[in-house]
């Protein structure tokens, strides 16, 4: 039971932030295309978490796990962009 209610309170977290980030995303030049990324993985993921085949669970957290990873990347990645271009104090 605990591990449900974990799996579930996870997932309903990252579902919320993919929603929530969907607009700040889509308003932010810097992150051009990620918020409809965002949005069709938040309904993909809303589609899955309702179809009642075990793999469907599976395949829900992939969907939330990948789409951790690509806004992480893309952050990281506009991270060293911003280290390059300010001036380094030695």
């Amino acid at each position: 039971m605990i591990h449900l209610g974990a799996f579930l309170v996870l997932g309903l977290s990252v579902l919320a932030a993919m929603l929530f980030l969907w607009r700040r995303l889509e308003k932010d030049p810097a992150w051009r295309g990620y918020g409809w990324y965002s949005l069709v993985s938040a309904a993909l993921a809303l589609v899955l978490l309702f179809v009642p085949w075990q793999v469907a669970g599976y395949l829900f957290f992939a969907v939330l796990l990948v789409w951790v990873e690509v806004v992480v990347i893309r952050l990281r990645s506009l991270a060293d962009e911003a280290a390059r271009r300010s001036p380094r104090a030695t």
